[in-house]
């Protein structure tokens, strides 16, 4: 197992759990767990020693705000203060109902330093797409307006540490998949000769 911010669970599990169902896709684990009672929170993953690895990598790029590894993007927008309420509405269900519309995950994130809000869209490039014009639709019916967020990142100094990390990250990662693979195919080539040999034993018999 290994740890991560607890703040970072969302991000890693993603609207309906679907990072969660990516990670296990793209890396070929078995199972991955994640306790958050506690910060860091644990994350638990169960499968070979490759696929633990290449996982394991996945993740720490998602929690250091890289979603790419996984086919997602991150995109913001600038939301007036005045309209932050509203736009989450009495007990999140106007955001709510954006996010099970689009497919993105969606979160308002103040900026401090006099900057305004920003809205937080992640996933799927389409699913994003659709997040942007929901919200769009929404200020204009609500007589604001965005534009793409510059603000300061709360998380910037965070990011820029993890930043630091990345390409050693993507290069691991890249590694592990390859190893995974490697021992697929050695797999394959096993099973492949324990058949011959059973067949010749046939033919000699």
């Amino acid at each position: 197992h290994f740890e991560i911010p607890a703040q970072r669970v969302k991000d890693v599990l993603g609207v309906k759990g679907r990072n969660v169902k990516a990670l296990k896709a793209q890396s070929g684990i078995q199972k991955i767990n994640i306790m958050d009672r506690s910060d860091p929170a644990t994350v638990t993953v169960t499968g070979t020693q490759a696929s633990i690895e290449a996982c394991r990598l996945m993740v720490l790029s998602i929690a250091a705000g890289d979603q790419s590894v996984i086919g997602n993007v991150v995109e913001h927008l600038e939301i007036d203060q005045r309209i932050v309420s509203k736009f989450i509405g009495p007990k999140g269900q106007v955001i709510s109902q954006i996010k099970d519309r689009s497919g993105a995950y969606l979160e308002v994130r103040e900026t401090g330093g006099g900057q305004p809000p920003r809205i937080i869209m992640t996933g799927p490039p389409d699913c994003v797409a659709r997040a942007r014009e929901l919200i769009a639709q929404f200020l204009v019916e609500n007589g604001a307006a965005a534009a793409p967020g510059r603000g300061a990142d709360p998380y910037a100094q965070y990011y820029a540490q993890a930043k630091l990390q990345e390409a050693q990250i993507h290069a691991q990662l890249q590694e592990a998949q390859l190893q995974a693979q490697l021992q697929e195919a050695q797999l394959q080539q096993s099973q492949a000769q324990a058949q011959a040999t059973a067949q010749l034993h046939a033919q000699l018999q």
